[in-house]
């Protein structure tokens, strides 16, 4: 990439502040010229999740990742929901390599680690 997503991010954002409507999907445009003439068009999807995050921790926000081995049953999503504030960009995500249960990470950091997983890697190292 000739600039990073979160460079193409904070450009973005800063751009399109205070814009509406119109001005805003010809930056828009404008934008995605920019991305495909410094060869990075295939690197747009990481570029949208820059922006997502960018503007979620502009906003006071926090990243929630929510894994889990399967998907998460609406009743405990709704109560896991509650747990995050507004301005949190909440994302779920199904790792079968977990075998069991869940873990959540907070901005990169893990907070909970309720997975098999950790238990069977935990129980293995002590026995050694």
């Amino acid at each position: 990439m000739r600039y990073s997503a979160e460079n193409y991010a904070q450009a973005f954002l800063e751009a399109v502040r205070g814009k509406s409507g119109e001005e805003e999907r010809r930056i828009m445009a404008r934008f995605l010229a920019v991305v495909k003439k410094f060869g990075d068009a295939n690197n747009l999807s990481k570029i949208l999740v820059a922006i997502e995050l960018v503007a979620t921790r502009q906003r006071g926000g926090r990243e929630v990742v929510i894994e889990s081995a399967r998907e998460v049953p609406a009743p405990l999503r709704k109560e896991l929901l509650k747990e995050f504030g507004a301005n949190d960009l909440v994302r779920e995500r199904t790792n079968l390599a977990l075998i069991a249960g869940g873990m959540v990470l907070i901005d990169g950091e893990w907070m909970v680690d309720a997975s098999l997983k950790r238990r069977l890697e935990k129980l293995f190292a002590d026995t050694r």
